[in-house]
């Protein structure tokens, strides 16, 4: 009987390959949750995605169980979005990159988390996702000598940040250096600090 219900699901997602094969995994998973009262759940899309054809994602209730994870919640979406494309003849894939409670936009939800300990019957989610084509390959990734070192310079107040920075800016010779500051407090104390005979060193300010 799973394995009838599971079959039937990836059908009506209208996912067909490889990725089938992943989707009933994780669906048989969330089989045996299922006895559980599901929530219904509605999903809306990040303003800035822009999709090749009209998907009205709000119209479509999620129906999951509160036990199953957020990586399922988004398997269910990549998937209907799948089956709404290949309605309208294309062939492409979802990607959701992360996902949150719209009543706490600024908070992305960890998919391991399971799904009642942030959403209540009802509720609305949004993902923002990237969509390709299907098959097509990701981007190869970089040569480790074509990527740009980044250090997070963190610490409490006195704990010797801008000092340490003044000391790389000063002595740092053989590199090129962007410092991007971020300070919060009503009154900017390393903003001073930091351009204390900085202005000569500096190629640009911005």
């Amino acid at each position: 009987q799973a394995a009838h219900v599971c079959i039937g699901w990836v059908f009506r997602a209208g996912v067909v390959g490889p990725r089938a094969r992943l989707f009933c995994t994780r669906s048989l998973c969330g089989l045996r949750l299922q006895m559980a009262p599901q929530l219904a759940l509605r999903c809306t899309l990040h303003p800035s995605m822009r999709l090749p054809f009209a998907w009205d994602a709000e119209v479509q209730a999620f129906r999951i169980s509160p036990t199953a994870r957020i990586y399922n919640l988004i398997d269910e979406v990549e998937a209907a979005f799948e089956a709404a494309a290949n309605e309208k003849g294309q062939r492409l894939m979802m990607q959701v990159n992360v996902l949150w409670n719209s009543k706490d936009a600024e908070k992305t939800l960890n998919p391991n988390d399971k799904v009642g300990q942030h959403f209540s019957d009802g509720e609305t989610f949004g993902i923002y996702a990237d969509v390709r084509p299907m098959g097509q390959a990701a981007a190869p990734p970089l040569l480790e000598e074509e990527k740009i070192p980044v250090t997070i310079l963190t610490g409490f107040l006195g704990a010797g940040k801008t000092t340490l920075l003044n000391y790389v800016l000063q002595e740092q010779q053989d590199k090129k250096i962007a410092v991007i500051e971020n300070e919060f407090g009503e009154v900017s104390i390393d903003d001073t600090l930091l351009k204390e005979k900085k202005m000569a060193l500096a190629e640009q300010i911005i």
